[in-house]
């Protein structure tokens, strides 16, 4: 796959609230029976390289889903720029990560990768919006199957790097996203031996 050709950022875990991760297996769901593309958006908090993404916002009109592309609707836009706004402010102080994501459907011998559309995509967004830029921004594609693949630019070392397959927490506990996905439950490791 050309998104493992991509380095690996080892200094950052990845972890996904449960009920983060149910609303993504939806949409994984909604993908793969309408063989479309949807776009999201998570949000969470960073410190000391773990990444804990707690919300997660979708608006996605019928009327803009399209099989092989995306679009992000104003409404997603908007909200994009209101959280950057309160963080800035450092109001509430809810969020200060954002992954911009999307779907793919699993279909085609290419579908679990981002294209090179998107990785392309990744630093012309970075280097044109000013607001990004010192941000914790990154983003991610969920395939209709079930993987979650991200990616972020970091515009020091001028390169894309990938993040680790994330770990679902319910309550404390966590288990692995494949096996999430799998069964659907936050299954700690330790009792799965």
């Amino acid at each position: 796959m050309i998104h493992e050709r991509i380095p690996l950022a080892k200094d950052y875990i990845l972890i996904i609230d449960s009920k983060v991760a149910q609303k993504m297996m939806k949409l994984r769901k909604k993908t793969h029976e309408k063989d479309s593309e949807y776009t999201f958006v998570l949000m969470g908090i960073t410190r000391k390289g773990l990444i804990y993404i707690k919300s997660i916002y979708e608006d996605n009109p019928e009327s803009s889903v399209q099989k092989r592309r995306c679009e992000y609707s104003p409404k997603t836009l908007n909200m994009i720029d209101a959280v950057w706004d309160q963080s800035e402010r450092r109001e509430r102080g809810d969020f200060d990560t954002l992954f911009i994501c999307h779907t793919h459907p699993d279909r085609g011998f290419w579908y679990a990768n981002f294209s090179l559309g998107d990785l392309n995509g990744m630093i012309k967004d970075y280097k044109r919006n000013l607001r990004f830029q010192g941000k914790d921004i990154a983003y991610g594609m969920l395939t209709g199957d079930g993987k979650f693949i991200t990616a972020f630019y970091d515009p020091k070392l001028g390169n894309i790097f990938r993040l680790t397959s994330p770990r679902v927490s319910k309550y404390g506990k966590m288990t692995s996203w494949d096996e999430f996905v799998r069964t659907g439950r936050v299954i700690p490791e330790d009792e799965l031996r």
